[in-house]
């Protein structure tokens, strides 16, 4: 239920993740994240300046340079990213605008918005990355 454009973000960052441990981490370049998660660098290189600009990630101009994050995984939610990358989709008006069904089904959907928010904002980079992990049964250091 995420776009592409943020699933594609999500796994670019956990590839930053991977990067963070150190405190002098080698910034990962766009087309070595866009080459080992199959995205189209082009894309990648778009979503990368969104997050850039938001204070997500900072970038390093030049030979060995490229991204890393700006803050710890553990304080960066899928909210974060999603709230970023994605528009707000809840509904405000009900297709079925006269039903008198409308306000119930307008509400349920607000409630669905809510819940979807609360799972995102329990979800850390560092919660994602220890998932996969562990889906993969390698060892990830935080």
């Amino acid at each position: 239920m995420l776009s592409a454009k943020t699933q594609y973000a999500i796994l670019a960052l956990l590839e930053l993740a991977q990067e963070q441990p150190g405190v002098a981490a080698r910034p990962a370049s766009a087309a070595r994240i866009a080459e080992r998660h199959g995205i189209p660098a082009t894309f990648l290189v778009q979503i990368l300046h969104e997050l850039k600009r938001s204070g997500i990630i900072a970038s390093t101009r030049g030979p060995g340079g490229g991204y890393r994050l700006s803050q710890p995984p553990q304080e960066v939610t899928l909210a974060d990213v999603v709230d970023l990358l994605e528009a707000n989709d809840a509904p405000s008006e009900c297709a079925a605008g006269e039903s008198p069904f409308a306000a119930a089904l307008v509400e349920t959907c607000a409630d669905l918005a809510r819940a979807r928010r609360e799972v995102l904002a329990g979800v850390t980079l560092a919660d994602l990355a220890e998932r996969g992990a562990a889906a993969a049964g390698a060892m990830w250091y935080i």
